[in-house]
């Protein structure tokens, strides 16, 4: 799927949801995370290397381009800013 110039993931999402004829939010969920419930925030997405496997796009240029972490995390000390990365990432709390 082309993801075009500093499209969030949201966007990109809501597009392959759109194109690919997905009945429902969440059985775009089942074809990606592989479970019918799954909330994706519009500005710090996270659980992104299963969405960047899924796209078939690299995890980092997909943070980088698709996201607002590289603005959110120059307000953040270098250790918070490595663990929403991580977060981002893994789909875990931080």
């Amino acid at each position: 799927m082309i993801q075009l110039p500093n499209e969030s993931v949201y966007s990109i999402l809501t597009r392959l949801k759109l194109l690919n004829g997905f009945s429902s939010p969440s059985a775009l969920n089942q074809e990606i995370f592989k479970k019918g419930k799954k909330r994706i925030h519009s500005f710090i997405p996270s659980s992104l290397n299963t969405i960047a496997d899924y796209l078939q796009i690299n995890v980092t240029q997909l943070i980088q381009n698709h996201t607002l972490f590289p603005v959110y995390s120059s307000f953040l000390s270098k250790e918070k800013s490595k663990a929403l990365l991580a977060s981002m990432m893994e789909g875990t709390k931080c």
